[in-house]
């Protein structure tokens, strides 16, 4: 009588059932929020009991992670096939194929893996992360050793961030042409390809360049409490100085505590006001929360604008207006963080407007078809719209991190990766190589 044990009935349906239950959650998950998805429909669709879901899994999350790694280990095996049957200057189209191949059959899994918009977990957002972490070392463990061919010189973080993040755009609006989008994808990719060795591959700050002080002309100052006693403020500015530093608190401790675990004691403990001051501006720790974000985000685009009209050369101008973003992720760190990573985790309706808002960020790149030929076939849109999305996912990863004050040293790549598939890549980095000149000789 052998000893090994033969799968029975009870087996067989625990594994259905459990194979139920991670489907149930992706589908879920990926048409909505992972905060607002809740056990008691998982169960539901899964056609279980909750009792039943607690004895397959401890917690939403871990279910919710479990799910996330099945089908992340399914993409990355594809990619790794994918990767080994591509000619060496075609990796990254093999890498393209894989994920709009997932997108196109399983639009609510690809949701699943790369839609930020659910992660609202530290466990979840690091699970992001290693995804792109390890879709980064399959194409370069492929692409070493391989030969000179030419390759995108362009950090694969942000080839892979921007791709993952325009799919999700696309697949949450609705929109069925994956093909367009994969096809100028391709060619955006293509754009950073350059003769020589790789130089724009890592994410190294410039020693060279380092971020200015703080440019309170747009706002953002910090507001004092008013002394005890009498004071020779009115009422409307009295009501301004409590709303501002509400702000202020609100950005500084969702930076330090998360923002599921920040409340509105904390917020006003910070501030030094009393609760009901609080209630007389906003409404709720959400409505404060997206009162400070506007806050920053409205900043961020005055500075960026008013630096951008300092010049007549769309290169120039370029680096001005990034110079002014790095300088702000580097001198507001609690805004940076408030706007590129906590405000993934509040509600859906935050996360479409943080979708536009980076999406307004092209408006610095039209005047960049200006210098397009037939020799750089990008598609305009496209370009654009990866590259917002880039600036973006680079930005966000050193926040994250805690590397705010590295950004200004990325003002370089940053400009070269804006520049590349406009002016060629090769002409991107004479420019950026004449800026840096110019910033060691200041």
């Amino acid at each position: 009588m052998s000893d090994k044990h033969t799968p029975g009935a009870a087996d067989l349906s625990q594994s259905a059932g459990r194979e139920r239950i991670l489907t149930a959650i992706a589908e879920l998950v990926g048409h909505g929020a992972y905060t607002t998805t809740t056990v008691a429909q998982i169960s539901k669709n899964a056609g279980v009991s909750t009792a039943t879901f607690y004895l397959m899994f401890e917690s939403k999350e871990h279910c919710f992670l479990e799910a996330y790694e099945n089908v992340a280990g399914e993409l990355l095996g594809q990619l790794e096939r994918n990767a080994r049957a591509s000619e060496p200057s075609k990796l990254w189209h093999g890498a393209l194929d894989a994920v709009f191949d997932l997108a196109a059959s399983r639009p609510e899994t690809m949701l699943l893996l790369t839609a930020e918009a659910q992660l609202s977990t530290r466990s979840a957002v690091e699970a992001r992360d290693q995804l792109v972490a390890d879709i980064e070392s399959t194409i370069e463990r492929r692409r070493d050793g391989r030969g000179p061919a030419r390759s995108p010189d362009v950090p694969s973080k942000a080839l892979i961030g921007a791709t993952l993040r325009l799919l999700v755009r696309r697949l949450r609006g609705a929109r069925t042409d994956l093909e367009e989008l994969r096809e100028g994808l391709v060619r955006w990719i293509d754009s950073y390809q350059r003769t020589g060795p790789p130089r724009w591959q890592a994410l190294t700050p410039a020693r060279e360049v380092r971020a200015g002080p703080p440019n309170f002309s747009a706002g953002l100052v910090p507001p004092s409490r008013p002394s005890r006693g009498r004071t020779r403020l009115s009422a409307e500015q009295v009501a301004e100085n409590q709303r501002q530093r509400i702000l202020h608190a609100a950005a500084s401790v969702t930076a330090e505590k998360g923002y599921a675990e920040t409340t509105v004691a904390d917020i006003v403990a910070s501030a030094g006001l009393a609760r009901e001051v609080f209630y007389r501006h906003f409404r709720d720790k959400q409505d404060a929360f997206m009162n400070a974000y506007e806050t920053g985000f409205q900043t961020l685009m005055a500075l960026a604008v008013g630096a951008f009209y300092t010049s007549t050369d769309w290169p120039e101008r370029i680096w001005r207006a990034l110079r002014a973003y790095t300088d702000f992720m580097a001198n507001f760190p609690n805004f940076a963080h408030l706007g590129m990573v906590e405000s993934h985790t509040v509600s859906p309706e935050l996360v479409a407007r943080v979708d536009e808002r980076v999406m307004a960020f092209t408006f610095f790149l039209q005047e960049g078809n200006d210098y397009r030929d037939d020799e750089r076939p990008t598609e305009p849109s496209v370009a654009a719209e990866a590259i917002a999305m880039a600036m973006y996912e680079i930005t966000s990863h050193l926040i994250r991190h805690g590397r705010n004050d590295d950004l200004p040293g990325l003002l370089p790549l940053m400009s070269y990766i804006v520049l590349a598939p406009y002016t060629g890549a090769e002409a991107a980095c004479e420019f950026v190589d004449r800026k840096i000149e110019e910033e060691t000789a200041a």
